[in-house]
């Protein structure tokens, strides 16, 4: 039975205020379909002619027999579809090496129609969880396109899982049409179009990825022809500027399904303009209802999925017919999130997962209200929910509120990110607003002073002998016996106690698939399993971890790993899962390997301790590598690279123990190392240039703690040691140098400078900074106490952990009088946090300038112990550290305004009638006092610098009339 339904004029309400306008018609089929015409795509199986007809060329290129490490396409049986020859398929780089570089080679497909066009499909397989299966294929050789199975590689397209496809003559199994098989799904790459000449021939060219791994291995099973110009699938799209989500079947069959899911993972769905099927396309009323909605409960405007199911007693599977579309109404928030996914559940149980192609305009980074421009009524959006608490909502819904990089905090990360993005041309056109002028601001700064000043920084601040073996204990026997017991008893004895010293065991031969001689007698040349008083050497051999998931300690005193031969060779982990342990009291690396064979979720985790003898290496070539070990020696280390060279975000090595290793660390191009937050580095640091270091092309990333040894350091001023030197290196917010003050990117204690932007320490003074100047009567000013650096800050953030801050700061416009648009307070802030943004420039402090940024204190002197000041600058992402001071201030006749300072701004406050005396004798009074100032010169107009701090604080502690230091 047919249903149909049509829609036109239905007007969708988006959240953001605007409609949208769609008609659309769709052919609803609620019966089991019809059988399909005879259309779809026709399924061609590859063969090498060893039996039936070859297909697929050249056979030199092939190996008909076996797959192994030829640099051949090997013959693997009982997989894939079946051919007039059986199951199999063609396989490159599964061999136990997994490095592999098999040549071109082609599928000739015949019996087509000459004068037509075709397009041609290369049939390949991939697995699934983290193995990723490439094939590149093309119709003219030597230019041929890379495919995978989710387009996450480097220049690859997704392919189409076959199981989605329409097909007139499917891939079989027995008869049964096959699309997956245990973790292996069956995908579609398309090879091009071609209009066959009248042999009725044409040609589908396959590759490999040159030098391919076992998890990145090749597997071709044959072709596929369809007409040119049709479709095989279904297909989705999302029109960006209504959000309106269609489904179309282009394909000659129809789609029986029983189950839909829209997901996406930032939480983009609106479920309060969702077309579902229950409500608005099946055949039954609401009460009766042949499909029902499982989720969202209600309908909130956002939301990570929208599911509903066929009922159970519905009378039969729903379809969309061929040549149909399905709108399920404007489902999708206009964000920066493109991650919508379209699944459904097939009558016959499998799934079909589709993402949609979006259309209409691409939104723009920035444009929270969706106007088309990112304009200033979208930095209003943005003020206003600075510092707010967005951690509740959807990335989604967060980024639409200012959270521009999808961490759930709008915090200045933010800023930069939307003055980034924020159009040059509307930057340029509002040029013209002026920054408030050095002179201005030197205007404001106090001259004279007493009181007492105290200033703070924010700086939130070999392999072990064993024990020697036991003592041969004999026992003379007694001269009575006969001499022959004597000898055979002494014998006897010897060799009872002779397994009782330690000895040096060999591994005498390589662990094959399957097999371990970690915990197992087989290899070893003692003939048995590891114990406790030998010493184990895996020599130029594989030492394979057990193969299974579960935590082992190696049971010999020690384990030297010093193969010469690289991978494989050497200790090598082919553990299961991410929970196992495997541990090593004392493992030593004398030149040898440690590696990664698994697979991409297996985690290898490494305990016990480590020492480095020799340059050795660790390569998480397969998946990553923790180390709770902690690593002594000085040997060379060296992190080697892994099997996806161009992706930082996985196959790492993690480093999560304290390690007192001082010797020389290289990280590889392509390899990846992380120094966990619970980890450690020790640096042995010299004469000028002496020291150990991390260095490499790789990547490296530093949470943990670096531990610097400056016993035998110089100190004379310009002394430098390079740290790290990595070519992609960052550090991360958890890092951390003990004893230390930190400083944004840079870490002072008094003597030595550590530059994260660098990786360099060196004798040298900390950088200039900001101070954040804060009066006993609440008044707070920023300050430049440099005399010779202009810092241009563009924003700014106080903290205080006591909560003594005024939201109701007047802020820097308010100071200076700039433009509304200059400087913009943070609509989140709160009495512990307030912020300012500059969006289109900054404020420029020449040497010595300050502003005051009004009542923005509202605690007593314990509580400036409590700040912390924050800025940026332009050119810059970072936030800078600045000093916090707290300074009293005393009554000054005519400082109407309570700063300190007896100056123009007190004027106001007279002439606006807000003085104690709003008389002439007020203003006589403030005449005769302008300049006064109860800040000494000495405090106000040069504020100590960090060095200056150190130096002197011993001689402020005891000058109490001048105040003390924090």
């Amino acid at each position: 039975m047919l249903f149909i339904e049509k829609m036109g004029g239905h007007n969708l309400k988006r959240s953001l205020g605007y409609a949208a306008l769609f008609t659309t018609s769709l052919a609803w089929l609620f019966l089991a379909r019809s059988s399909a015409s005879a259309q779809g795509l026709t399924y061609v199986d590859a063969n090498d002619g060893f039996i039936g007809t070859q297909t697929l060329f050249p056979s030199a290129a092939l190996n008909d027999l076996e797959a192994i490490e030829d640099n051949r396409w090997g013959y693997r049986e009982n997989f894939g579809a079946e051919g007039p020859g059986g199951r199999f398929i063609y396989e490159s780089g599964g061999v136990a090496s997994g490095v592999e570089d098999a040549p071109e080679i082609f599928q000739t497909v015949s019996g087509l129609t000459p004068s037509t066009s075709y397009d041609l499909y290369a049939v390949f397989w991939s697995a699934g969880g983290g193995a990723n299966w490439p094939i590149r294929t093309g119709i003219t050789p030597g230019n041929l396109t890379l495919y995978d199975r989710n387009g996450t590689l480097d220049g690859a397209v997704a392919g189409i899982e076959a199981g989605s496809a329409a097909w007139a003559s499917p891939p079989t199994s027995g008869g049964t049409p096959i699309y997956t098989e245990a973790d292996r799904i069956m995908y579609l790459a398309l090879a091009g179009t071609v209009t066959v000449d009248g042999s009725g021939q044409a040609n589908v060219y396959f590759d490999d990825l040159p030098n391919n791994t076992a998890n990145d291995r090749s597997w071709i099973d044959g072709i596929a022809y369809v007409a040119s110009g049709s479709a095989i699938s279904l297909t989705a799209t999302i029109d960006r500027n209504t959000g309106l989500l269609t489904l179309s079947n282009g394909t000659s069959s129809a789609y029986d399904f029983t189950g839909l899911s829209i997901t996406s993972t930032s939480g983009a769905l609106d479920a309060s303009s969702w077309l579902t099927i229950t409500d608005n396309y099946d055949e039954g009323t609401i009460g009766s209802d042949p499909w029902e909605v499982t989720a969202p409960l209600g309908t909130p405007a956002f939301t990570a999925a929208l599911t509903e199911v066929q009922s159970a007693g519905a009378a039969g599977p729903s379809s969309i017919s061929a040549s149909q579309s399905l709108s399920f109404g404007s489902v999708w928030n206009d964000t920066r999130f493109e991650d919508v996914t379209v699944q459904l559940t097939l009558a016959g149980g499998t799934t079909i997962a589709l993402t949609p192609t979006y259309t209409g305009d691409a939104h723009l980074l920035g444009d929270f209200d969706n106007s088309g421009a990112v304009d200033l009524a979208d930095y209003a959006v943005f003020s206003s929910n600075l510092l707010t608490d967005v951690s509740a909502l959807t990335q989604a819904e967060a980024y639409l509120r200012g959270d521009m990089n999808g961490d759930l905090v709008v915090n200045h990360s933010d800023f930069i990110s939307f003055r980034n993005a924020f159009p040059g041309s509307l930057a340029e056109a509002l040029a013209a607003v002026p920054e408030p002028s050095s002179g201005l601001l030197a205007s404001l700064i106090a001259v004279f002073a007493v009181g007492r000043c105290r200033r703070k920084s924010n700086d939130g601040s070999n392999h072990l002998n064993k024990p020697s073996s036991p003592q041969l204990l004999t026992r003379v026997p007694p001269m009575t016996r006969p001499l022959l017991f004597a000898v055979l008893a002494f014998t006897v004895l010897l060799l009872t106690t002779a397994s009782t010293y330690a000895i040096n065991v060999n591994l005498t031969a390589s662990n094959g698939f399957g097999s371990t001689s970690f915990n197992n007698a087989a290899g070893w040349s003692n003939g048995q399993a590891p114990s406790a008083g030998n010493d184990y050497f895996t020599g130029d051999f594989i030492l394979r971890t057990p193969a299974d998931g579960g935590s082992y300690t190696f049971a010999g005193d020690s384990l030297t790993v010093n193969n010469t031969n690289g991978y494989p060779q050497g200790l090598f982990y082919k553990g299961t899962g991410n929970t196992g342990v495997i541990t090593i009291d004392d493992l030593i690396l004398d030149g040898g390997l440690i590696s990664h064979g698994n697979g991409l979720g297996d985690l290898f985790q490494l305990d016990g301790a480590i020492t480095v003898a020799s340059t050795s290496s660790i390569r998480a070539k397969q998946g990553n590598i923790d180390i709770l070990a902690s690593i002594s020696g000085t040997g060379g280390l060296i992190i080697e690279t892994s099997d996806v060279p161009g992706d930082t975000s996985i196959r790492l090595v993690n480093l999560l123990g304290n390690n007192t290793y001082t010797g020389d660390l290289t990280v590889n191009a392509g390899g990846v190392l992380t120094l966990g937050a619970t980890g450690s580095m020790t640096f042995n640091i010299g004469s000028a240039g002496v020291n150990n270091s991390i260095a490499g092309d790789g990547a490296a990333r530093f949470d943990g703690a670096f531990n610097f040894d400056l016993t035998g350091a110089s100190a004379t001023l310009g002394d430098t040691w390079q740290i790290t030197n990595v070519a992609s290196q960052s550090f991360n917010d958890q890092f951390n140098i003990p004893g230390f003050s930190n400083l944004g990117d840079i870490w002072f204690d008094g003597t030595y400078t550590f530059n994260e932007a660098t990786g360099a320490l060196s004798v040298a003074p900390a950088p200039e900074r900001l101070a954040l100047r804060v009066l006993s009567n609440g008044q707070v000013e920023i300050v430049n106490g440099s005399t010779i650096e202009t810092v241009d800050m563009n924003y700014y953030e106080i903290h205080s952990s006591t909560a003594v801050l005024s939201t109701s700061w007047t802020g820097i416009d308010g100071a200076v009088t700039a433009s509304d648009i200059t400087w913009e307070q943070a609509g989140g802030s709160t009495a512990s946090l307030i912020a300012e943004t500059n969006l289109l420039g900054s404020m420029s402090f020449s040497p010595s300038d300050s502003v005051s940024i009004g009542q923005a204190f509202a605690g007593v002197e314990s509580d400036a112990d409590s700040l912390e000041f924050l800025y940026g600058v332009t050119g810059s992402d970072d936030l800078h550290t600045g000093f916090v001071e707290f300074v009293t201030v005393a009554g000054l006749p005519g400082d109407y305004n309570n700063d300190g300072r007896v100056n123009a701004a007190d004027y106001t406050v007279w002439r606006d009638g807000n003085s104690p005396d709003d008389t002439q004798a007020g203003y006589d009074l403030w005449a005769a006092n302008y300049g006064a100032t109860s800040i000494s010169e000495a405090n106000s107009t040069a504020v100590p610098e960090p060095a200056s701090c150190v130096a002197i604080v011993l001689a402020l502690s005891l000058a109490a009339s001048k105040g003390s230091r924090i």
